[in-house]
């Protein structure tokens, strides 16, 4: 899949899926890129592409469990998000994400798995420098993705709890 879109072994691939760009904060993610190291790119998966030269636009995509595997990462930059599936999708697949702290998943996931920054771009920029860091010593995938989601998400957990209850 990273040879598909164009991704090199070296380059930190950041999946942005977005089909609401202002309330995901891709206006923050650009120009963090900006000052970032060139080796970061971000996968748009959404209607709508972004321009800019660290950018590669995906379009709609249907294969999303391929495309979270491809990753490196997942990003948000929301400027709000109650929760959202982002978080538990890319982490079930293996992958951390990068999260403002505005979106509501950072509560429930742990703090390998999800790199949590304030919503500007300095802050952006050092957990990118971060992200990009643990890429190079070979450690950002995550080994167990199960133990990085802190809630019961499977219906077999809410019968086990369920069960316990009784």
């Amino acid at each position: 899949m990273r040879q598909q879109i164009g991704v090199k072994q070296d380059e930190l691939l950041l999946l942005f899926p977005s089909n609401n760009h202002a309330l995901k904060g891709a206006d923050l993610i650009l120009k963090a890129l900006d000052g970032a190291d060139a080796r970061i790119r971000l996968a748009v998966a959404g209607k709508v592409p972004l321009n800019h030269p660290g950018v590669i636009n995906l379009g709609f995509r249907s294969d999303m469990p391929a495309l979270y595997g491809a990753a490196d990462a997942a990003i948000l930059a929301s400027q709000y998000e109650a929760f959202g599936l982002v978080g538990p999708e890319a982490i079930l697949c293996g992958t951390p994400v990068l999260f403002a702290d505005t979106v509501g998943a950072v509560e429930v996931l742990s703090d390998m798995a999800c790199l949590r920054f304030e919503r500007t771009v300095d802050s952006l920029r050092a957990t990118l420098a971060k992200a990009l860091a643990r890429f190079d010593a070979g450690m950002l995938a995550l080994n167990e993705p199960a133990e990085h989601i802190l809630y019961l998400y499977s219906i077999d957990a809410h019968l086990d709890a369920l069960v316990e209850r009784l």
